[in-house]
């Protein structure tokens, strides 16, 4: 085999990962949002949020209270884990009344209504 065919086989794996490295870029700017909220590289702060949601479910209210006051400072940010977690019904007329807190809204117990709000509104947040 020559010696150009020989580099060939040798750089070819690596100028495909290139080729699909420049691709996916090219979707990024049409999918980073939807991407980011995969929730497959939470952020310190959606961790820090999600701790706080579990925390309503201590049996120590203490902790609870001290839960609700976090979320109520994470504000906005809290909004889209705090819809998931309106699936949780232990937690569910909690995470309700921090919706309405932290949103100024109340869209009842639906959690597709909430979702649907979120969608439609997030870009104001």
């Amino acid at each position: 085999m020559s010696e150009s065919k020989e580099n060939m086989k040798k750089i070819w794996p690596k100028v495909a990962l290139v080729l699909l490295i420049i691709y996916t870029l090219s979707l990024a700017v049409a999918t980073a949002d939807e991407i980011f909220n995969l929730g497959l590289f939470p952020t310190k702060l959606e961790r820090m949020i999600g701790k706080a949601i579990r925390n309503l479910k201590s049996p120590d209210s203490e902790v609870q209270l001290q839960a609700k006051k976090e979320i109520e400072l994470y504000g906005d940010f809290a909004i889209p884990q705090l819809i998931k977690a309106l699936d949780d019904p232990e937690i569910k007329e909690q995470v309700l009344e921090l919706l309405k807190t932290v949103s100024g809204k109340d869209l009842g117990q639906d959690p597709k209504a909430w979702s649907d709000w979120y969608k439609k509104h997030k870009h104001e947040f």
